[in-house]
């Protein structure tokens, strides 16, 4: 390729850039966290949790370091409740299941270091739909599976773009 067709390739790719940029477009997972969330303290949940491997790996991508007590943490991050659960969605003409629907909810809240809240008690939900067949269950299991953790995955960046949104 001759420097006159790289050059001129490379000026829409910069007018791409910008108007991304302009936009507010962000990369998936990134958010601009407030100070406050220099070091955090993440409470109620089992570290080994997938909520908790989540947020963790989130808070650490986006230059926030996780602290294991509240004395050193900036901020503490505190998950009131988790629950998922399963509902038929659909039958078949058969009786048997042929649909179901998977929700998440989560509630959480954030304070600082001197235990003021900055973000009362917040509740995010999310729901996914799936196809059942029963002839396949083990690949059913499995899928069904991948989709509860995509949802606490997204969960976990909900809760994230919360506080960016709500905390100066």
């Amino acid at each position: 390729m001759s420097s006159i067709e790289t050059r001129h390739l490379g000026i829409p790719l910069l007018i791409l850039a910008l108007l991304l940029q302009g936009c507010g477009f962000h990369l998936r997972g990134s958010v601009a966290l407030p100070s406050v969330m220099q070091s955090v303290h993440l409470a109620g949940t089992a570290t080994t949790s997938t909520l908790a491997q989540s947020i963790t790996a989130l808070l650490r991508a986006n230059g926030a370091r996780l602290v294991s007590s509240t004395t050193e943490a900036t901020a503490r991050l505190e998950i009131l409740g988790e629950k998922q659960d399963r509902r038929i969605l659909a039958l078949s003409a058969a009786g048997s299941v042929s649909e179901y629907e998977l929700n998440y909810q989560v509630s959480f809240r954030l304070s600082d270091a001197k235990a003021k809240e900055l973000m009362g008690e917040q509740s995010i939900g999310l729901t996914m739909n799936y196809r059942f067949d029963p002839n396949n269950a083990l690949a059913m299991a499995d899928e069904e599976s991948k989709l509860q953790n995509e949802m606490v995955r997204r969960a976990a960046e909900q809760i994230l773009r919360r506080i960016q949104a709500r905390v100066k």
